[in-house]
């Protein structure tokens, strides 16, 4: 009984959350420094320049260039390097990105999941292909030759300064400066000329990784996940590990909230040892991610804010990918549409941010509510995703977008008290697929 009207509790709390949550008013940012018309005198001149050469600057790139624009990419560094990343890329986005991969960029593909909890292991396995696994240093390389295929101009500067005069940009490297009409920042969540939009993000928005890219032992200790995706909750505060195997090497890495997680050091070795690492690997590295459902502006007079710059990061699994790249793709409609027009105003750019958040904006948001609910009461959520098939299955459709995070919830809510008096039944079943029932 007292299952019950717990559950039933929890039911009403959530409703109403969900029924009273109300969209905040996003903060702008510091907004661009002026200088002077003949400061743009003589400079080379684009339409857009993309900053960061990610997914999400690539994807932008590359549609405006197919659109016939003068794009430039400012990419810091030159490429491939390493990027931290489990290296998931979804069904759903793999077809978004309209071009197929080479084979070689591929490592494997995941065909299900595999959730642990306190001891408590469920795998789920798909009827079709959930993801593939690729090296990010890799991937993005070639994202970024994509684009380069399709017409964009590719330089590998550093942008260090931006200044607006009337209705164009001076954007100025250590090697030039360059004018253009309009700006997409796709600098990742750690650059700060996104701040001159949005104001940076606090330690309650934002995550921490830690990540390793460990090379695969004789004989393989992790053979049986070569196509499946290895999830440990309860490692990391308001997050979880990871080992992904990508053929050659493991993908070992863990993620949490940064406003209450201070060790992710020690948390990361006490991961590695609990999967049998037993030394810090030289490949380690850490990078901060944002915090996706928090409202932040997205654009201003001639500027759109894409990929982590925009906060685009699902906060329940920290997946970004999907939204880097169709954040692009959806800047590029904008602003050909805003050139064509000849309005680069940020009243015409507000369309950018109503498409995303029309395509996964609120579906971020009702994420970013449940990662509450579900990091604040653990043992309720967790223990249900590692005991119920029907729920992991269903959890699934959500990462596969066949179904939102709302409808997932709602789905959940009606079947909570059942589903909850049958996990506390259900046995542990291991990574082996024995059934323990202690």
């Amino acid at each position: 009984m007292a299952c019950w009207i717990g559950s039933i509790a929890l039911i009403a709390v959530i409703l109403i959350a969900i029924r009273l949550s109300r969209r905040v008013t996003p903060k702008a940012g510091t907004d661009f420094p002026q200088c002077p018309q003949d400061a743009l005198d003589g400079l080379e001149s684009f339409d857009t320049i993309v900053i960061g050469g990610g997914p999400a600057g690539s994807s932008a790139a590359r549609s405006l260039a197919l659109s016939g624009r003068r794009v430039l990419l400012l990419e810091k560094a030159p490429m491939p390097r390493r990027k931290l990343c489990g290296g998931a890329l979804s069904e759903h986005t793999y077809r978004r990105l309209g071009f197929t991969l080479p084979p070689d960029l591929i490592d494997a593909e995941a065909m299900g999941a595999r959730i642990t909890y306190r001891g408590r292991t469920l795998e789920h396995r798909h009827d079709s292909r959930m993801a593939l696994l690729v090296t990010r240093s890799h991937f993005d390389h070639f994202l970024l030759k994509k684009a380069e295929e399709a017409g964009a101009t590719i330089r590998y500067e550093k942008a260090e300064r931006i200044q607006h005069s009337g209705n164009r940009f001076r954007v100025e490297t250590p090697i030039a400066a360059y004018s253009t009409q309009t700006l997409v920042i796709a600098e990742g969540a750690v650059g700060r000329l996104h701040t001159h939009v949005r104001p940076p993000d606090t330690p309650a928005e934002r995550g921490f990784c830690l990540e390793a890219e460990r090379p695969v032992e004789t004989p393989d200790r992790f053979a049986d996940i070569r196509q499946v995706i290895d999830i440990h909750f309860g490692v990391a505060e308001f997050g979880y590990g990871w080992v992904f195997h990508h053929g050659s090497h493991y993908s070992v890495g863990i993620g949490g909230l940064s406003s209450v997680m201070h060790d992710y050091p020690e948390a990361m070795s006490d991961f590695s040892r609990s999967r049998g690492f037993n030394e810090r690997h030289p490949s380690q590295k850490g990078h901060p991610i944002p915090r996706g459902g928090v409202p932040r502006r997205l654009a201003s007079d001639g500027c759109l804010l894409v990929g982590d710059a925009a906060g685009f990061v699902d906060p329940f699994t920290g997946e970004g990918i999907s939204f880097a790249i169709r954040s692009g793709q959806l800047a590029a409609q904008t602003l050909d549409q805003a050139i064509e027009a000849d309005d680069v105003s940020e009243r015409f750019l507000k369309r950018y941010t109503q498409a995303c958040r029309g395509e996964f904006g609120r579906n971020l948001e009702d994420a970013l509510r449940l990662s509450k609910l579900m990091y604040h009461i653990p043992n309720l959520f967790l223990r249900i995703l590692t005991s119920s098939p029907t729920v992991l299955a269903r959890y699934f459709d959500v990462q596969l977008q066949r179904i939102s995070y709302r409808k997932f919830v709602f789905w959940l809510l009606f079947r909570l008290p059942v589903i909850w008096l049958g996990s506390l039944r259900h046995p542990t079943v291991s990574a082996e697929g024995q059934r323990d029932t202690k």
